[in-house]
């Protein structure tokens, strides 16, 4: 199992869409992936789980992940949040 704590630069509440197209990338992968935010912990390919979270800007998650691609996977995640949830890096991400 690999974790990665990443900062969420952007300065807002992230919107529903960007919560799914977090959990659609994290579903391009096989291993089991995990955010962790404020205590809880969800999985981060169930888009009712990453809301759940009710993540913001301007804090850090912890991204976990645990099987063959679970480096990259953490890799993705993590250039998707760091691009302040572009939707350009996302469609890179998920072609």
């Amino acid at each position: 199992m690999t974790s990665k704590k990443v900062n969420i630069h952007s300065s807002r509440v992230l919107h529903t869409e960007d919560n799914e197209t977090l959990a659609k990338i994290a579903q391009k992968f096989n291993s089991n992936i995990w955010l962790e935010f404020q205590g809880k912990r969800a999985k981060a390919k169930s888009v009712i789980n990453v809301l759940a979270l009710a993540l913001y800007g301007n804090t850090k998650i912890t991204i976990s992940a645990d099987g063959t691609d679970e480096a990259a996977a953490i890799e993705a995640l993590e250039t998707y949040i760091q691009s302040g949830f572009s939707k350009d890096v996302a469609k890179g991400l998920l072609k």
